[in-house]
């Protein structure tokens, strides 16, 4: 299953032409679960696994962007909508389960109970049991986009740096920064 986008547009010759956007296709996990890729254009999930999940599952927000898994719920930021979303994937539902305190909230990652995602220049830290959101750390240069934690780090891609700087989660001091080979990293 590929997942893509079509669009027709009228040539300057009056023909028409259809634009067939391809995304690609999500990499299978060691564990037989799937990537879930947060299609920006379509405001959809999509999964090639058609047989355990619908092949593609519409958000109610407009802007899609970040995704993390706690072992029982997706979440999903959404960049246009400054709101976080619990996905039930068995049911296939998406409800809005909090509003963000910032704007454009990009990568996200799930780690010790709390969810973790950057925006406005800094790392931010949600309960999503009580609700509580703070910002953990602030960025006094650069851009925090992409997240992702292993239990005792905390990895920042930093767009405008092109660094990935780690974090230790008990004491917030940096571990290790390192430039990233390529330019603008985003996700995680």
């Amino acid at each position: 299953m590929q997942a893509y986008r079509q669009t027709a547009r009228q040539r300057a010759g009056g023909e028409r032409e259809t634009i067939r956007r391809v995304f690609p296709r999500p990499s299978e996990l060691r564990r037989g679960a799937y990537w879930l890729v947060a299609a920006l254009m379509l405001g959809r999930l999509l999964t090639p696994a058609a047989r355990a999940l619908p092949p593609c599952l519409s958000m109610p927000g407009s802007f899609p962007y970040g995704l993390a898994y706690d072992g029982r719920v997706l979440w999903c930021t959404d960049f246009g909508e400054h709101a976080l979303y619990r996905v039930d994937l068995k049911k296939r539902d998406a409800v809005r389960a909090f509003e963000l305190p910032v704007s454009e909230a990009a990568g996200l990652c799930f780690a010790d109970g709390k969810l973790w995602f950057a925006a406005d220049g800094g790392v931010f830290q949600l309960d999503p049991q009580s609700g509580l959101c703070r910002r953990w750390r602030t960025w006094s240069h650069g851009t925090p986009t992409g997240l992702a934690c292993d239990g005792k780090r905390l990895f920042v891609a930093d767009r405008a740096e092109r660094q990935v700087t780690a974090f230790n989660l008990e004491n917030r001091r940096i571990a290790a920064r390192f430039d990233t080979p390529g330019r603008w990293p985003r996700g995680m």
